[in-house]
């Protein structure tokens, strides 16, 4: 019975993500990105990114949560024309609040020591129009970061466009306190202040019990930079690189 629950909410969750990737016409699409290719800032990458791509849209491993369907578009801040066949690495919280295949106590006060696992990070393939999607989760909090979605898009070989999306507070406040299993935790206590962009920050559009994320990723060159990985003493980066026991005097 439950088995046949679960396909069923597979079912229609295929349906609601198929319905939303076809939602925009090429027309439509064009016009969207023509119109909203400037810049999208640069941010640092916060925790905690890791090397090991998994190639999948469903990042979610059977993990309860608010279902959180993300498209972005790519495209070249300076042409507006689409960043074809470039690997975007995308990670997130859990809804406890902490990263999988990583120990989070290195970043944050009581955090879990989840080494060897995967959940919420995957890597997609830009197709020929700068697209990705992945089938996510809505992030958890964490102490010292207001919510976040994590992403970066590896435009060469050694170079890469990193940054994050915050969710708007007001949002997510609703979210951690009325949605299972969010609101076991409640309100979150770190709201979006400065450094943070005004561009960074979005609020998800909702469709029945699903939420959806809609974005365009419009990439300068010179804000192409080298990625530093969790423990990854060898990284040369020039981004500005906090020690993680100093990670809790930032935001990310």
């Amino acid at each position: 019975m439950k088995q046949r629950i679960f396909l069923k909410n597979m079912v229609c969750l295929s349906a609601l993500l198929c319905m939303f990737w076809v939602s925009v016409s090429f027309a439509e699409k064009t016009s969207r990105i023509s119109s909203d290719c400037h810049f999208t800032p640069n941010f640092i990458e916060g925790p905690f990114y890791l090397k090991n791509a998994i190639f999948r849209q469903d990042i979610t491993e059977s993990m309860a949560g608010y279902d959180l369907l993300i498209r972005f578009t790519l495209v070249n801040s300076e042409t507006c024309a689409p960043y074809a066949n470039v690997p975007v690495d995308i990670w997130m919280a859990s809804p406890e609040g902490n990263y999988s295949g990583v120990d989070n106590s290195m970043a944050f006060s009581g955090g879990a020591n989840n080494e060897g696992s995967t959940f919420l990070r995957g890597t997609q393939i830009s197709d020929e129009d700068g697209v990705v999607s992945f089938q996510a989760l809505f992030p958890g909090w964490y102490s010292t970061s207001p919510s976040n979605i994590h992403f970066s898009a590896r435009v060469t070989d050694n170079l890469s466009f990193t940054s994050q999306f915050f969710i708007e507070d007001a949002f997510a406040q609703q979210v951690y306190t009325t949605v299972r299993p969010y609101n076991k935790r409640g309100e979150h206590p770190k709201k979006i202040s400065w450094p943070i962009p005004n561009e960074l920050v979005v609020v998800p559009q909702k469709v029945g019990d699903t939420l959806f994320l809609d974005k365009v990723i419009s990439i300068r060159k010179k804000d192409l930079d080298e990625i530093c990985a969790y423990k990854d003493a060898s990284c040369q980066s020039s981004r500005p690189i906090q020690l993680l026991k100093d990670l809790r005097k930032i935001i990310f």
